[in-house]
């Protein structure tokens, strides 16, 4: 028996790889590395821009486009736009550009809401958007998509620009580092300021007071729903470092 067993393994384990390998080979793209000298931060940045199958042949198609941050890891940034491949190719999803936005070190200083995010929101939208929509065909609809502290300031930046993005994706957000995001979240949406919006979350293994304060976001957003286009929030059994990749695949196919 324990035999069968192992040879199970080993042939599941094999199918996987075969699975990813085929995968990578379909759908794993370089991306294009910019820098942005920005003014705001004082300081050079970089982004890596991700372009869907079909967009330089057909020179009349508009995009959405989904702003990654921690862009330079490549969960953030070829994975990512790897799964954007995916689901347009398999007609779960519109095609979309990514933006994989680079962290340069800053994740602390830039994400966390009692640091430099408001900078780094106000970067975003006076500098990366604009030279994002000035170079690229992008229709009027756009997605920020961040894990951990990048789901945190995901969160913030809806609570303080809710009409800047039409969706915000924030995978196992660390919520416990701001006691006051929820309730700025909560005011935000029932003031009718993120009308329209889609909002999507996941989280995996965690405290039982991270549960907690995520079941009070999912109840803000259950309270809500008339007002936002579409709420999600999922659990998976993973841990921190992997919730984001299945999570990029639910999100992007409920943003149509």
């Amino acid at each position: 028996m324990r035999i069968k067993f192992l040879k199970i393994i080993k042939w599941a384990t094999g199918v996987m790889l075969v699975a990813f390998f085929v995968y990578c080979a379909a759908f794993l793209r370089a991306g294009e590395t910019h820098i942005i000298q920005s003014s705001v931060l004082g300081e050079n940045r970089s982004i890596s821009v991700y372009l869907p199958y079909g967009y330089e042949t057909d020179g009349k198609q508009t995009y959405p486009v989904v702003y990654s941050l921690d862009g330079e890891k490549w969960r953030h940034g070829a994975i990512i736009a790897a799964n954007a491949r995916f689901l347009s190719t398999m007609g779960f999803a519109d095609a979309a550009i990514v933006i994989a936005v680079h962290t340069e070190g800053h994740r602390v200083r830039d994400y966390v809401p009692s640091n430099n995010a408001t900078s780094f929101l106000q970067f975003l939208k006076v500098e990366i958007i604009p030279w994002v929509e000035s170079r690229y065909r992008v229709n009027t609809h756009r997605a920020l998509s961040g894990h951990s502290l990048g789901g945190l300031f995901t969160l913030y930046a809806l609570a303080q620009e809710p009409a800047l993005f039409q969706a915000y994706f924030a995978y196992d957000p660390s919520i416990l580092r701001d006691d006051n995001l929820l309730s700025k979240v909560a005011q935000v949406i029932e003031n009718g300021g993120a009308d329209g919006t889609y909002l999507y979350v996941n989280f995996g293994f965690h405290t039982e007071r991270y549960r907690q304060r995520m079941n009070d976001l999912w109840l803000i957003m259950q309270q809500n729903q008339t007002r936002l286009t579409h709420t999600r929030k999922t659990y998976y059994p993973l841990p921190h470092s992997l919730i984001m990749l299945p999570g990029q695949l639910e999100a992007m196919l409920n943003a149509r």
